[in-house]
C-alpha cells in the first residue's frame, strides 16, 4: 500500500456496465482478506451542445461596466455531468458545476475588435470529455 493506495486498474477494454471487483489483500500477519467490490465502468463521452450565444452573434460593446455575454450549453451523460468548462479564443474563461450550463461572460477591454471563436467542454462524473464544436461573435468597434 502506498499513500492509501492498494493499486489501479484501467477499465478501458471492458464495455460499460456494472462489474464486480474481486479485491484480495493480506494482513500483516497473513491472514487474508477477500470482497467484492461493485464498479461502474463508464467510458463513454458525454454529449454537448452550445445553445447560446446564436453563431455570428454581433457584440457592440459600451464604455463602462456591464458588458456580459452569457454562454450557455446543453450537457448529458449517463453517469451525470460534473462540469461544463467555458472557452473564449482556446483560453478557458469559465466553469459551471450545475444545470443550467449557463456562464456570464465578463467581456475585458482586452477583448480586440473582429471574430471571436467560443466553445464548451462538458466533463462528465467519470472524467470523459466532449467538446462542442466551435461558434463565432463578431465584436465591433473597441470593448
Amino acid at each position: 500500500v502506498e499513500n492509501q493506495v492498494l493499486g489501479r486498474y484501467e477499465p478501458r477494454p471492458l464495455a460499460d456496465g456494472l462489474y464486480m471487483l474481486r479485491l484480495g489483500v493480506v494482513y500483516k500477519n497473513k491472514e487474508p482478506y477477500v470482497t467484492w467490490v461493485p464498479i461502474t465502468v463508464d467510458n463513454t463521452k458525454p454529449s454537448v451542445r452550445m445553445i447560446a450565444p446564436d453563431p455570428d452573434t454581433v457584440l457592440v460593446p459600451q464604455g463602462g461596466l456591464g458588458n456580459v455575454l452569457w454562454i450557455g450549453a446543453e450537457a448529458s451523460d449517463s453517469s451525470g455531468i460534473a462540469r461544463v468548462e467555458y472557452y473564449v479564443d482556446g483560453v478557458k474563461v469559465g466553469v459551471v458545476e450545475r444545470e443550467p450550463y449557463h456562464f456570464p461572460y465578463s467581456i475585458p477591454a482586452s477583448l480586440t475588435p473582429g471574430t471571436h471563436s467560443l466553445h464548451v467542454i462538458a466533463v462528465d462524473k467519470a472524467g470523459n470529455t466532449a467538446q462542442s464544436p466551435a461558434s463565432t461573435v463578431q465584436v465591433k468597434g473597441g470593448a
